[in-house]
């Protein structure tokens, strides 16, 4: 994480060593029997997506939603940490990170049922050595009611490197709809809307979900209709009727005298 953030940092190592330190009661786990099934899982087991029950007294979601990787990948790449005065805000996932969760999370939305929430948990590098930066673990719960893509976090770029727990991120804990499982920072996505006030709980109107290249253009303007190039005696006709025309008014102003109006008007039917 960057140096203006170290205070907020360090709330996060608190935390989650406070939740690794009662890992053997079960506290990273989801409780027992949460977990329906795997959409994901990374081998070196770094990062997950899954379908998990949905939590007690919870409302039940919308039937199962069609939406496209493509918008899930727009919703999250727009959620933001909102740092300190004078700082500036940052993003909680690489283009890393989205390529690997969004389109799993889509797939895992098409399928789960509304009883059923899909949770993520990713590994990143966030700081100021890049790739190199110490590894940061962020956690989600994804689910779709009333036409909202409903996103609460659980752990936002928090050190992985203070858990102990074998390298996954299987065991820690998805955000939860009762309360909020770390604290120390703000979340804000400019396509979505806090839940209750909450600082971990964004929701996305699903019909704003709508890349930009997918934005429909402006109707392009009809187009002229064709028309065939005169010919030859069509041009020589329109010539000569311009001509007379032009003939007419001038006699008919008096610009020219009757004597020269039918010479000039002969001429002009002489040359057909």
């Amino acid at each position: 994480m960057r140096t203006s953030m170290a205070s907020a940092m360090g709330c996060r190592l608190i935390v989650v060593a406070a939740l690794a330190a009662v890992a053997g009661c079960g506290a990273l786990q989801p409780p027992g029997g949460t977990i329906v099934r795997y959409e994901y899982k990374r081998p070196d087991g770094r990062a997950y997506v899954r379908v998990e029950k949905i939590e007690p007294d919870a409302p039940p979601n919308d039937p199962p939603a069609g939406l496209r990787p493509e918008q899930v990948r727009m919703a999250l790449a727009g959620v933001r940490e909102k740092a300190p005065i004078l700082a500036a805000d940052e993003t909680v996932f690489g283009a890393d990170e989205l390529d690997e969760l969004a389109p799993r999370i889509a797939s895992a939305l098409a399928t789960a049922k509304p009883a059923e929430d899909v949770t993520f948990g990713v590994l990143g590098s966030h700081g100021l050595l890049g790739a190199h930066s110490p590894q940061t673990a962020t956690t989600g719960r994804v689910f779709v009611r009333g036409g909202r893509l409903n996103v609460i976090f659980g752990l936002v770029q928090s050190s992985f490197d203070a858990i102990d727990i074998h390298g996954t991120t299987e065991q820690l804990v998805p955000g939860q709809r009762r309360t909020r499982v770390e604290q120390g920072w703000t979340l804000a996505a400019a396509a979505a809307q806090r839940v209750d006030g909450r600082g971990d709980w964004l929701a996305f109107d699903i019909a704003s979900l709508v890349p930009s290249k997918e934005r429909s253009a402006p109707a392009p303007a009809p187009a002229r209709p064709l028309t065939a190039a005169p010919t030859a005696d069509e041009s020589r006709y329109q010539d000569m009727a311009s001509r007379l025309r032009i003939l007419d008014r001038l006699h008919a102003d008096g610009l020219v005298s009757e004597e020269e109006y039918r010479e000039r008007r002969r001429a002009i039917l002489q040359s057909l």
